[in-house]
């Protein structure tokens, strides 16, 4: 089996839910975040996430793959503040994965996200991959984005775009299934 490893970094406005995407990518739902704990530095969990991209083939003596191909993602979990976002723009250095959160009840996370992307431009590749993660899908009554602009913002950035909900742990891993493949075919 081939391990690539692949940089990523989430970013968005404080309180877009980045550190409950992050943590519940990688514990499932059992770690959602109950109380909000605002990041001060770039965060990362203990072991990456690992992505099966490539299955291979199947080798009928020992009935395991050959060629398969994960992708473990390092994900980064910067701080939302506008204050630090330069030490953030600094840390998305070797970035192979730019995440664009912004919380689709809050029209200012969406409009700010333009503005994020812009700061970790002169620190990353001019191709890097990326996908916008509207989140907290589950609030439907004090949604503030509609989902089609959000594609449409995803599209003229080069991006893909998701809804998730962090809090149900609905399509988390989806948007990071997408780049870890995109990462991969490149």
């Amino acid at each position: 089996m081939t391990t690539l490893r692949a940089k990523v970094v989430l970013l968005g406005d404080s309180g877009c839910g980045k550190t409950a995407i992050s943590q519940v990518l990688h514990a499932g739902a059992g770690l959602f975040p109950k109380s909000y704990t605002m990041t001060f530095e770039p965060t990362m969990p203990d072991i990456p996430k690992s992505i099966l991209v490539h299955e291979g083939a199947v080798s009928e003596d020992a009935g395991t793959g050959s060629g398969a191909v994960t992708v473990d993602l390092i994900v980064l979990d910067l701080p939302g503040q506008s204050f630090v976002s330069e030490h953030s723009a600094k840390a998305c250095a070797g970035a192979s994965i730019v995440v664009l959160v912004y919380d689709v009840c809050s029209r200012s996370s969406f409009e700010a996200l333009s503005g994020w992307l812009d700061s970790v431009r002169e620190h990353v590749r001019p191709d890097v991959l990326g996908v916008v993660i509207g989140n907290k899908a589950d609030q439907g009554l004090r949604r503030a984005v509609p989902t089609e602009e959000g594609i449409e913002f995803g599209q003229a950035i080069g991006f893909r775009t998701f809804e998730v909900s962090a809090m149900d742990a609905a399509q988390v891993e989806q948007p990071f299934a997408h780049a870890a493949q995109a990462y991969y075919n490149k």
